[in-house]
């Protein structure tokens, strides 16, 4: 077991089990206390009722025993249940969506009945604590007594306040109707008179493998093939479509032979008959219902102002929460692997075994190259003409010395569910990852099957079409151009900014002021002791001597106000007289303190940057080890403020920045364009 999990184990009981068992036995003590003292003087109410501090004492200990036991039950109980019902869960799927609908109904309740009973046995055993130990000794009339009792009182409404809110956030979160937000799917809509022969292909292994056809094709050019029947958001279209979805990547089909791409539709076809994304479709609901409970949970603990009390109050049941998913992980992930074996099994009986586990490591090996085509054409924006094929081509060329072996711990990338690793998927299904058999994967070049589908058409006369694969490529290139014109748009925006050389001053009038007074103060007082005669010259002269030293402080502050403690300017900064500014570019990070109206930044270099000698100056100091300039004033000259300081010190290093990424984009632009007139 790893360290973390570890300790979250362990603060998962203490939490739980542990500390309501603790006020179990506080109340229980507290209660025994309360039976064996004097009842002493007693508070008059309104209508005669008298009211002593030992019948205080002990409702509140009675009341604090019944909550912690109450929490002890609940949280013994939960965390028994939940694991039984982890446990059963991997019986079937079946019994893990049942399992977990129960769980799910009982989650809220679990919560707010552990919060709720938390917090009241801690107010009552605290409250109870200080009635009997500390009232008898308080004295309201001193201010001290005063103030602790009311922040006790402040402190225990507080955590009785959060444990309400706690409460309301979960009813509120379990009674909320949540809309699933469909699955964005990166392609166009295959309509079956664009692709017939795809259409026939698909149809004919859905025949075979004994379910209906999809109800929708999709294909894009992102890897990875995948069905659902979650709503799926295309990337051109406006409304998602329900019902039955296959996705298909032609950056995948077109290094795939015939045989190869029908294992991989058969595998995700299977998915269909043995009912895997239907049982997808409810789990996902189901998971989200659980996650927002956990959310507002998370939205208690957070507070308005930072975690605190609220933290505290709900850390338990953020704790249980996560033990109820933590419980079914293992059998949703024990689940997820069987489906994929099963449907491995399935897509290579309408085609072949060894075709099934060649499909599974060309796409390993093609996911990462398809990863870096995509990026590149990203960032490319306007250079990109959406050529993902033919650079795909060029790479797996070059490239030709991968090893597959090096992917066979690898799990194939899936948009909703988990995959088990290669090698399992290769046994599974008979298949041995002999030397020669890998060798038969490691060289992939296009198979044609793009064009024999009709996916893409070969022809060099003028305004000739492509097909589907040219629509989808051009799909790409324009959105990178759409992506890229924002995003420059938003670069020299903030590159406009920070290019006027800027100087920034010491605020030093107070502290000037104040040491002049001062040092007035101690020239009268020496000049008082000397003539007096009455008090020891040394006084005097020590007097004297302390006025001279604040009249030197006073002077070398007035002098040093002419001096900027920073200087901004579009390439850097420049600090303690330094001849050439450090650009901004050799920042990694830095952060600005306010201490007190006086401000501080602590610049981190990056490591690649060596910086210039640094001269003390009193301002500015340099720690090699950290590699760390921290720069300091005693305050900003007015009427400019600690905010606006700030504001500019970030718009000075975005913009700088920004022009710097300008300038790397188009020297990329530039390389891509000779590559491609190359």
């Amino acid at each position: 077991m790893k360290k973390p999990e570890l300790l979250e184990q362990i603060q998962l009981l203490f939490f739980v089990v542990a500390l309501p068992l603790l006020l179990t036995l506080a109340a229980a003590w507290l209660a025994a206390l309360v039976a064996g003292i004097d009842p002493g003087s007693a508070w008059s109410l309104p209508g005669g009722f008298m009211l002593s501090r030992a019948s205080v004492a002990r409702f509140l200990a009675g009341f604090g025993l019944v909550s912690a036991l109450a929490a002890l039950a609940v949280g013994s109980w939960s965390l028994w249940d939940i694991r039984r019902a982890g446990r059963k869960a991997r019986e079937s799927r079946e019994a893990l969506l049942r399992e977990f609908r129960r769980g799910l109904a009982r989650l809220p309740w679990r919560l707010g009945a552990l919060g709720a009973f938390l917090a009241l046995a801690l107010t009552a055993v605290v409250a109870c604590f200080v009635l009997l130990f500390l009232w008898p000794h308080l004295n309201f009339h001193r201010r001290v007594d005063f103030y602790l009792i009311a922040m006790a009182g402040l402190a225990l409404l507080a955590w009785l306040y959060f444990g309400v809110k706690l409460i309301v956030n979960i009813h509120r979160m379990s009674r909320l109707l949540l809309e699933i937000e469909p699955l964005t799917v990166p392609g166009r809509r295959v309509a079956e008179a664009e692709a017939p022969q795809l259409w026939a292909m698909v149809a004919s292994l859905a025949e075979k493998i004994g379910t209906e056809p999809p109800r929708h094709l999709a294909a894009g050019l992102e890897g990875g093939c995948f069905v659902t029947e979650h709503p799926a958001l295309l990337a051109e279209a406006e409304e998602p479509l329900a019902g039955r979805l296959l996705y298909l990547s032609l950056a995948d089909l077109a290094f795939l032979t015939r045989l190869e791409a029908e294992a991989v539709i058969g595998h995700e076809l299977a998915h269909f008959a043995g009912e895997d994304t239907e049982y997808s479709r409810h789990f996902g609901p189901i998971h989200a219902r659980v996650a927002a409970n956990l959310a507002a949970v998370h939205l208690a603990e957070a507070g308005e102002d930072g975690p605190g009390v609220s933290s505290l109050a709900g850390k338990p049941t953020r704790l249980l929460g996560e033990f109820f998913l933590q419980a079914f992980h293992q059998a949703v992930g024990h689940w997820s692997r069987e489906r994929e074996l099963a449907a491995d099994r399935r897509g290579a009986a309408v085609a072949d075994p060894a075709a099934q586990g060649r499909a599974l490591l060309k796409i390993s090996l093609l996911r990462p190259l398809i990863g870096r085509v995509l990026a590149e054409g990203w960032e490319s924006g306007a250079a990109w003409r959406g050529d993902v094929l033919a650079r795909l081509t060029r790479l797996a060329e070059e490239q030709g010395g991968s090893d597959p072996a090096a992917l066979l711990g690898a799990s194939t990338a899936h948009p909703t569910d988990s995959h088990p690793p290669t090698r399992q998927r290769l046994e599974a299904l008979g298949l041995e990852a002999t030397a020669e058999f890998l060798e038969s994967v490691a060289r992939m070049r296009p198979t044609g099957l793009l064009r024999e589908l009709g996916l893409e058409i070969d022809s060099s006369g003028e305004g000739a079409v492509r097909g589907l694969t040219a629509t989808l490529e051009g799909d790409l290139a324009r959105r990178a151009l759409e992506h890229a014109e924002a995003e420059e748009s938003l670069l020299r925006g903030l590159a406009a900014e920070g290019v006027e050389r800027r100087e920034f001053y010491e605020g030093v009038r107070g502290l000037v002021g104040a040491a002049g007074l001062l040092g007035l103060g101690g020239l009268a007082a020496g000049i008082f002791m000397l003539v007096n005669g009455k008090m020891p010259p040394l006084a005097g002269y020590g007097a004297l001597a302390a006025a001279t030293l604040l009249f030197a402080f006073a002077r070398y502050m007035w002098k040093r106000r002419l001096r900027p403690f920073i200087v901004f300017t579009a390439e850097g900064f420049l600090v303690a007289d330094l001849a050439e500014p450090i650009p901004w570019t050799a920042i990694a990070e830095f952060q600005t303190l306010n201490i007190n109206g006086s401000p501080m930044i602590i610049f981190t270099f990056a490591p690649d940057y060596e910086p210039p000698p640094f001269r003390k100056d009193g301002r500015s100091s340099y720690k090699p080890a950290k590699r760390q300039l921290t720069c300091s004033a005693n305050a900003l000259k007015a009427p400019l403020k600690p905010e606006e300081f700030q504001r500019e010190l970030i718009a000075y290093f975005q913009a700088a920045i920004a022009r710097a990424e300008l300038k790397r984009r188009a020297e990329a632009a530039d390389a891509v364009a000779t590559a491609d007139r190359s």
